[in-house]
């Protein structure tokens, strides 16, 4: 098996070079660093023991780490490759990999050198720190890329139109043949002396050149409504996943990936429109001229082939150039998004805080590397363009220097030449499209992943309970973690009644709610509503039932009125009154038709609060989780609002946290974590 080496490309890329090498021995890929940070969206920054270990998991290799002093570890007989954390030269955490042991050497990939390395065991003694990982298969793993036959899927719900848009393409193809010939029936007829005939054959072909024109115009047309539609569809089924996705797993990618999605959608549906209904549609027209010519001459024929093989080829190995560069660059185009989206949301705290300099310069470094990205691609496409326009030129002068000397032997006819020039163009039109998909072919990878996860196949989904109501939820040692940071540690209570829950900060509690409503599957130990397991339970009847609100949520785009009804709810006028809450929110300089933008950007914190808290007391739910909800409302408003809303809410279990340990009074229990 060939011993894999990567190069780590910056200082903090140690931990994914050698997991790229890895996977490479393990998997038999040549994947690359730039390909594994963008297929598992890795953030800047080193990698631990446990980032490595869940990134392989991905490739389908077992990773375990291990402790133990140097004499034990030069006892181990080395069968599969090994991580070693070591010390680097400035007494830093670094890793290599072992993928032999020798009597007296080690055979290592240490990611900062150029190459594979033997060193002395003397010299790896020197650099060993005590923790080390073994790596082993445990399955093959395959890419699988279905988007485009599911994208096609899709198109082929408007059959119809496809067989009709065909039909079009085989008229189209024959006028075009015929319309080739023109400057060869010109030419035979010009030294006839016959103006009727000359008038006729004008004005025939004038007449197949506006039914050419016509049918291209009805074609492009046809393709721009099957691409909408299909848009339409793909779309639908994105935001459908988005709204109904696992919350932690949504949150997996920052907002702008998910923009960005859009256009990868519409660029995977051109792409399905140009291989399966274009390319066919041209590639009918480009045998058929390839015939022809063929026939006329094999020799023409032959330095075509030739010409097109040798393109096709520069293509490719350009690709294989531009590939990196291309996945470089999309990471660090979305860098730049959320850099410039925190300088434009964060806009005042950055004036206030007086960190004009520092953003400023880390908007402008980023945009120069997006630059220099832009530059390194438009190098390797102009010298691309270049080669191919040499070859395209240099077979263009031979074919009409081999014509001449077959016109000379009387093998090739002049009009038969001219007939060459003219369907040339619709041979170069196909060449260039193929040309055009494998330069493309990396930017194309990118987006066809970026929407897989539209089309995956979901696991039959066994039968689950639905609640009536929810009485009680009961946790026996629950945990939770995010990356190694546990968030959630033994939780081990029964709710049953109103709770008041208190602790520090970071101690879990904003975490447990979250997990309470719904929306988080990922934990560990028991979680039970009315004495039922968690996963047992409906998902969806269950988050019918609940309602989450926190220290900000979002206020939409819309009148204060709106932001209360929340856009559905029946508020009742009467209950309105009774409580005061027009008052509260007059009080409070709170215009029931002041229209909010930008998530309440034109409200205070406290207003906003009030808002969406007002919100609640109009839903009909068995569970309301309010987390830290009136944290910036004054003390007076803010246990009138909690005390009425309490009141409304007889019915159903509440559950709270907060930092002041006053609002403890207003529940039956209390808890702290």
């Amino acid at each position: 098996m060939e011993y894999k080496f990567v190069k780590q490309k910056n200082y903090s890329d140690c931990g994914i070079a050698i997991s790229t090498m890895i996977i490479n021995y393990l998997q038999k890929k040549n994947l690359t660093i730039e390909q594994i940070k963008f297929d598992n969206n890795i953030p800047e920054g080193e990698l631990s023991f446990y980032n490595i270990e869940s990134l392989l998991t991905t490739y389908k290799i077992q990773f375990k780490s291990y402790f133990c002093n140097i004499k034990d570890f030069l006892e181990i007989k080395i069968v599969e490759p090994l991580i070693i954390k070591i010390k680097n030269k400035d007494l830093e955490d670094h890793f290599i990999v072992v993928y032999k042991k020798n009597k007296k050497s080690f055979l290592i990939a240490d990611p900062i050198e150029n190459d594979l390395k033997e060193i002395s065991i003397e010299e790896f003694i020197k650099l060993y720190d005590g923790y080390f990982g073994v790596a082993k298969k445990l399955d093959n793993i395959k890419f699988k890329n279905n988007c485009l036959s599911n994208v096609f899927t899709l198109f082929f719900t408007k059959i119809n139109i496809i067989i009709y848009y065909f039909i079009l393409s085989i008229f189209l193809n024959c006028i075009i043949l015929i319309t080739s010939s023109f400057l060869k029936v010109f030419s035979f007829n010009v030294a006839i002396d016959d103006i009727n005939n000359q008038k006729l054959i004008f004005f025939g072909f004038a007449l197949l050149f506006l039914f050419q024109i016509i049918l291209n115009y009805i074609m492009s047309k046809i393709l721009l409504v099957l691409k909408n539609d299909i848009a339409k569809k793909i779309v639908e089924i994105y935001i459908d996943k988005i709204l109904k996705m696992d919350i932690e797993k949504y949150q997996t990618l920052s907002k702008e990936e998910w923009i960005k999605k859009i256009a990868y959608i519409n660029k995977v549906i051109s792409l399905t429109a140009q291989i399966f209904l274009v390319l066919p549609t041209q590639s009918v027209l480009f045998i058929l001229a390839l015939s022809i010519i063929g026939y006329m001459s094999k020799t023409i024929l032959f330095l075509l082939l030739v010409e097109n093989v040798l393109s096709v080829f520069f293509s490719y190995v350009f690709n294989l150039w531009i590939k990196d560069k291309k996945i470089k660059s999309t990471n660090d185009d979305l860098k730049f998004s959320v850099l410039f989206r925190e300088i434009i949301e964060a806009n005042f705290e950055i004036k206030t805080k007086s960190l004009q300099n520092h953003f400023e310069r880390k908007f402008l470094n980023s945009y120069q590397t997006n630059i220099q990205n832009d530059n390194d691609i438009f190098r390797v496409e102009s010298l691309n363009s270049f080669l191919l326009s040499v070859v395209s030129k240099f077979f263009y002068i031979l074919i009409f220097y081999i014509s001449s000397l077959l016109i000379t032997k009387q093998e090739l006819t002049f009009t038969q030449l001219l007939f060459y020039v003219t369907t040339s163009t619709y041979i170069y039109g196909f060449t260039s499209l193929v040309f055009n998909f494998t330069l493309s072919k990396e930017d194309n990878k990118i987006a066809i992943k970026q929407i897989n996860f539209l089309f995956e196949k979901t696991l039959k989904k066994e039968v689950k309970l639905n609640l009536e109501k929810i009485n009680s939820i009961e946790c026996k040692k629950v945990y939770k973690y995010k990356n190694e940071t546990k968030v959630i540690s033994d939780i081990n209570y029964k709710f049953m009644t109103n709770t008041f829950i208190f602790g520090k900060s970071g101690s879990g509690k904003t975490s447990l709610l979250q997990l309470f409503s719904g929306n988080i599957n990922n934990y560990e130990g028991e979680l039970f509503f009315n004495d039922i397991e968690f996963k047992k339970i409906n998902p969806n009847s269950l988050k019918e039932k609940i309602l989450y609100i926190g220290q900000y949520d979002f206020l939409f785009t819309g009148s204060v009125w709106a932001n209360i009804q929340q856009f559905q709810n029946q508020i009742d006028l009467e209950l309105f009154k009774k409580y005061q809450l027009f008052e509260i929110l007059a009080n409070n300089n709170i215009d029931i038709n002041k229209r909010v933008i930008e998530n309440g950007a034109n409200l205070s914190k406290g207003q906003r609060q009030i808002i969406n808290f007002i919100s609640t007391f109009f839903t009909k739910k068995d569970l309301y989780l309010i987390d830290e909800p009136l944290s910036n409302v004054d003390r007076n408003t803010a246990y009138y609002l909690l005390d009425t809303f309490l009141k409304i809410k007889k019915n159903s279990l509440v559950i709270m946290t907060d930092h002041n340990p006053l609002y403890q009074n207003f529940f039956e229990n209390r808890m702290e974590i």
